[in-house]
């Protein structure tokens, strides 16, 4: 499998070019183009890569295309929906794993298993945990961020303080929790932050997410 970031300075594009029974899970979304002989199959995400925890707090439904080469060179195209940068992140064998938010989900290899998880909870507006991909196996996972990537290192000390909506992942190494910053009023503007800690790479966005209601942690429009 060949893999090249098109136009990385512009609205980026992933080119993949397969090898003959190569196979390649990708957002229902991120289609753009294909170029000679592949089968697509066209599921839930998880039905096929893995079962997921249906019906979690949180859980969107979205579909994956599961392109599978039927010729050597077999070429796909794919981009985000959302401007900003493309990385290919490579997951090592297992106890390896790379927790991501659904929305920086793009594509994987074939075998990448992912499984849909709550992790934390808040006192104030996040009181449902966050609604996270987990992902395991040894392989490549494409993420499209919103905006620039920028990528955190953290040791142990000192914690990394985040707002929800300015997460695309984490290793598996990082854990948090969700932490009130300030009085009443300042949580209620600001939400609760993501309180990072442990030891690895926190993959931070400079633009924050934009779903139809507010990130976990963060407060609704009004509310202010």
């Amino acid at each position: 499998m060949k893999f090249e970031i098109l136009y990385p300075q512009a609205y980026p594009m992933a080119k993949f070019t397969l090898a003959n029974r190569e196979v390649i899970h990708a957002e229902s979304s991120s289609l753009v183009a294909l170029a000679g002989e592949i089968h697509v199959d066209t599921h839930f995400r998880g039905s096929q890569i893995r079962p997921h925890v249906h019906g979690a707090p949180g859980a969107e439904t979205v579909f994956i295309h599961t392109f599978r080469a039927l010729e050597e060179g077999a070429e796909i195209l794919l981009a985000s929906r959302i401007p900003g940068e493309l990385t290919l992140e490579t997951i090592p064998p297992a106890p390896a794993a790379l927790v991501i938010s659904p929305q920086a989900f793009l594509a994987a290899t074939e075998k990448i298993l992912i499984d849909n998880i709550i992790r934390g909870s808040g006192a104030y507006s996040a009181r449902q945990g966050l609604h996270l991909l987990h992902c395991t196996g040894e392989g490549k996972v494409l993420l499209a961020v919103s905006g620039a990537l920028h990528r955190v290192t953290l040791t142990g000390e000192p914690p990394l303080f985040l707002r929800a909506s300015h997460l695309a992942g984490f290793t598996e190494g990082v854990r948090f929790r969700f932490r009130q910053v300030g009085g009443i009023r300042t949580t209620q503007i600001l939400g609760e932050l993501l309180d990072l800690q442990g030891a690895g790479t926190v993959l931070v966005q400079s633009r924050a997410w934009r779903p139809a209601g507010p990130a976990p942690g963060e407060p609704r429009e009004g509310h202010a």
